[in-house]
Protein backbone atom coordinates (compact mmCIF):
# COMPACT_ATOMS: atom_id res chain seq x y z
CA UNK A 1 0.00 0.00 0.00
CA UNK A 2 2.85 2.80 0.89
CA UNK A 3 4.24 1.70 -2.89
CA UNK A 4 0.79 2.45 -4.48
CA UNK A 5 0.66 5.77 -2.22
CA UNK A 6 4.63 6.65 -3.36
CA UNK A 7 3.47 5.95 -7.02
CA UNK A 8 0.75 8.20 -6.54
CA UNK A 9 2.80 11.26 -5.19
CA UNK A 10 5.12 10.86 -7.47
CA UNK A 11 2.40 10.78 -10.77
CA UNK A 12 0.47 13.93 -8.92
CA UNK A 13 4.10 15.49 -8.79
CA UNK A 14 4.80 15.09 -12.16
CA UNK A 15 1.09 16.34 -13.45
CA UNK A 16 1.83 19.23 -11.20
CA UNK A 17 5.60 19.74 -12.75
CA UNK A 18 4.24 20.22 -16.37
CA UNK A 19 1.07 22.39 -15.41
CA UNK A 20 3.86 24.91 -13.64
CA UNK A 21 6.34 24.66 -16.23
CA UNK A 22 4.24 25.48 -19.03
CA UNK A 23 1.93 28.36 -17.44
CA UNK A 24 5.67 29.63 -16.42
CA UNK A 25 6.69 29.55 -20.16
CA UNK A 26 3.02 30.96 -21.42
CA UNK A 27 2.93 33.84 -18.99
CA UNK A 28 6.95 34.31 -19.92
CA UNK A 29 7.88 34.15 -15.93
CA UNK A 30 11.42 33.18 -15.87
CA UNK A 31 12.02 31.97 -12.12
CA UNK A 32 14.52 29.42 -10.21
CA UNK A 33 14.53 26.04 -10.12
CA UNK A 34 13.89 26.04 -6.02
CA UNK A 35 10.98 28.54 -6.70
CA UNK A 36 9.33 26.24 -9.28
CA UNK A 37 9.69 23.26 -7.06
CA UNK A 38 8.57 25.29 -4.40
CA UNK A 39 5.06 25.65 -6.33
CA UNK A 40 4.75 22.20 -7.45
CA UNK A 41 5.09 21.24 -4.01
CA UNK A 42 2.39 23.78 -2.81
CA UNK A 43 -0.35 22.79 -5.57
CA UNK A 44 0.55 19.58 -4.37
CA UNK A 45 -0.44 20.16 -0.89
CA UNK A 46 -3.59 21.99 -1.29
CA UNK A 47 -4.45 18.85 -3.66
CA UNK A 48 -3.99 16.88 -0.72
CA UNK A 49 -5.11 18.72 1.99
CA UNK A 50 -8.33 20.48 0.48
CA UNK A 51 -9.57 24.12 -0.49
CA UNK A 52 -8.92 26.92 2.35
CA UNK A 53 -12.16 26.86 3.53
CA UNK A 54 -13.23 30.72 2.07
CA UNK A 55 -11.78 34.02 1.92
CA UNK A 56 -11.14 35.77 4.65
CA UNK A 57 -11.39 39.45 5.69
CA UNK A 58 -9.55 39.22 8.53
CA UNK A 59 -6.16 37.79 7.44
CA UNK A 60 -4.91 41.16 7.66
CA UNK A 61 -5.38 40.98 11.16
CA UNK A 62 -4.30 37.47 11.42
CA UNK A 63 -0.61 38.77 9.85
CA UNK A 64 -0.51 41.18 12.13
CA UNK A 65 -1.36 38.81 14.89
CA UNK A 66 1.72 36.36 13.37
CA UNK A 67 5.00 38.84 14.08
CA UNK A 68 3.85 38.72 18.01
CA UNK A 69 4.18 34.57 18.14
CA UNK A 70 7.51 32.91 19.47
CA UNK A 71 9.48 32.44 15.85
CA UNK A 72 8.58 28.91 15.35
CA UNK A 73 4.95 29.27 15.53
CA UNK A 74 5.79 32.64 13.40
CA UNK A 75 7.24 30.99 10.61
CA UNK A 76 4.67 28.35 9.99
CA UNK A 77 1.54 30.76 10.55
CA UNK A 78 3.37 33.00 7.94
CA UNK A 79 3.39 30.50 5.20
CA UNK A 80 0.46 29.20 5.84
CA UNK A 81 -0.81 32.83 5.26
CA UNK A 82 1.06 33.20 2.03
CA UNK A 83 0.42 29.81 0.52
CA UNK A 84 -3.20 30.23 1.40
CA UNK A 85 -2.95 34.26 -0.09
CA UNK A 86 -1.02 33.02 -3.07
CA UNK A 87 -3.40 29.82 -3.86
CA UNK A 88 -6.33 31.43 -3.47
CA UNK A 89 -6.11 34.09 -5.63
CA UNK A 90 -4.10 32.38 -8.29
CA UNK A 91 -6.43 29.86 -8.76
CA UNK A 92 -9.65 31.56 -8.00
CA UNK A 93 -8.69 34.87 -8.93
CA UNK A 94 -12.68 35.26 -10.29
CA UNK A 95 -13.82 34.88 -7.32
CA UNK A 96 -11.45 37.11 -5.52
CA UNK A 97 -12.31 40.08 -8.52
CA UNK A 98 -15.68 39.54 -7.33
CA UNK A 99 -14.75 41.38 -4.63
CA UNK A 100 -13.30 44.40 -6.21
CA UNK A 101 -12.64 46.19 -3.08
CA UNK A 102 -10.23 42.98 -1.51
CA UNK A 103 -8.84 42.32 -4.66
CA UNK A 104 -5.44 44.27 -4.49
CA UNK A 105 -5.70 43.63 -0.47
CA UNK A 106 -5.19 40.03 -0.96
CA UNK A 107 -2.29 40.56 -3.28
CA UNK A 108 -0.38 43.16 -0.49
CA UNK A 109 -1.06 40.45 1.97
CA UNK A 110 0.59 37.80 0.14
CA UNK A 111 3.15 39.83 -1.11
CA UNK A 112 4.05 40.85 2.64
CA UNK A 113 3.65 37.22 4.51
CA UNK A 114 6.28 35.84 1.91
CA UNK A 115 8.49 39.11 2.53
CA UNK A 116 7.85 38.80 5.99
CA UNK A 117 8.73 35.10 5.73
CA UNK A 118 12.04 35.39 4.12
CA UNK A 119 13.82 38.10 6.07
CA UNK A 120 12.81 36.15 9.25
CA UNK A 121 16.26 35.99 10.83
CA UNK A 122 15.23 32.72 13.65
CA UNK A 123 16.56 29.75 11.96
CA UNK A 124 13.26 28.77 10.49
CA UNK A 125 13.77 29.77 7.24
CA UNK A 126 16.92 29.73 5.14
CA UNK A 127 18.75 26.66 8.24
CA UNK A 128 15.23 24.80 8.03
CA UNK A 129 13.64 24.69 4.86
CA UNK A 130 16.30 26.31 2.56
CA UNK A 131 13.80 28.15 0.89
CA UNK A 132 14.72 32.40 2.14
CA UNK A 133 15.40 33.06 -1.55
CA UNK A 134 12.02 31.67 -3.00
CA UNK A 135 10.00 32.83 -0.22
CA UNK A 136 11.48 36.65 -1.05
CA UNK A 137 11.50 36.45 -4.64
CA UNK A 138 7.59 35.19 -4.07
CA UNK A 139 7.03 38.24 -2.09
CA UNK A 140 8.58 40.15 -4.47
CA UNK A 141 6.82 38.87 -7.76
CA UNK A 142 3.50 37.98 -6.04
CA UNK A 143 1.39 38.66 -8.71
CA UNK A 144 3.45 36.88 -11.87
CA UNK A 145 3.32 33.99 -9.95
CA UNK A 146 -0.55 34.08 -9.39
CA UNK A 147 -0.83 34.88 -12.45
CA UNK A 148 0.90 31.50 -12.92
CA UNK A 149 -1.83 29.75 -11.32
CA UNK A 150 -4.55 31.76 -12.79
CA UNK A 151 -3.28 30.29 -16.35
CA UNK A 152 -3.35 26.67 -14.76
CA UNK A 153 -6.37 27.52 -13.75
CA UNK A 154 -8.06 29.16 -16.96
CA UNK A 155 -6.79 25.95 -18.66
CA UNK A 156 -7.14 22.70 -16.65
CA UNK A 157 -9.78 23.62 -13.66
CA UNK A 158 -12.00 25.98 -14.85
CA UNK A 159 -11.93 26.81 -18.73
CA UNK A 160 -12.02 30.24 -19.26
CA UNK A 161 -13.44 30.27 -22.62
CA UNK A 162 -16.87 29.22 -20.82
CA UNK A 163 -16.57 32.95 -19.26
CA UNK A 164 -15.14 34.80 -22.27
CA UNK A 165 -18.51 37.52 -22.13
CA UNK A 166 -17.95 37.81 -18.19
CA UNK A 167 -14.17 38.21 -17.58
CA UNK A 168 -14.95 40.86 -21.28
CA UNK A 169 -17.71 42.81 -19.33
CA UNK A 170 -15.00 42.99 -16.26
CA UNK A 171 -12.39 44.37 -18.85
CA UNK A 172 -14.18 47.04 -19.89
CA UNK A 173 -15.52 48.13 -16.75
CA UNK A 174 -12.30 48.17 -15.08
CA UNK A 175 -9.31 48.36 -17.76
CA UNK A 176 -7.29 46.29 -15.81
CA UNK A 177 -4.23 44.61 -17.84
CA UNK A 178 -4.96 41.62 -15.47
CA UNK A 179 -8.12 40.98 -17.50
CA UNK A 180 -6.44 41.81 -21.13
CA UNK A 181 -3.86 38.96 -20.47
CA UNK A 182 -6.65 36.34 -19.62
CA UNK A 183 -8.55 37.48 -22.64
CA UNK A 184 -5.64 36.96 -25.04
CA UNK A 185 -4.64 33.96 -23.51
CA UNK A 186 -7.61 32.66 -24.19
CA UNK A 187 -8.11 33.68 -28.00
CA UNK A 188 -10.19 36.40 -27.66
CA UNK A 189 -9.01 39.41 -29.89
CA UNK A 190 -8.54 42.75 -28.93
CA UNK A 191 -9.56 45.05 -31.53
CA UNK A 192 -7.87 48.50 -31.72
CA UNK A 193 -7.30 48.36 -27.78
CA UNK A 194 -3.43 49.49 -26.05
CA UNK A 195 -2.94 47.35 -23.37
CA UNK A 196 -3.50 49.07 -19.77
CA UNK A 197 -0.90 48.69 -17.41
CA UNK A 198 -2.65 48.52 -14.42
CA UNK A 199 -2.10 45.61 -12.12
Amino acid sequence: MDGDKTLIDESLESVFHDLVTTALAEQAVTTSTETEFYLVRMLGGFAAAGLPASFNDALGLELAAASRLEPGLRYFRLKELADTTLFLTGMFLDQVEKRLAATEYYFELGRRAYLDLGTLDDGYTKASDGFGQTYLELGERFEDFARVLTAIADREVFPVRKRLMTLYRRWMETGTYRHQRRLVAAGMPIVGAEFHKKH
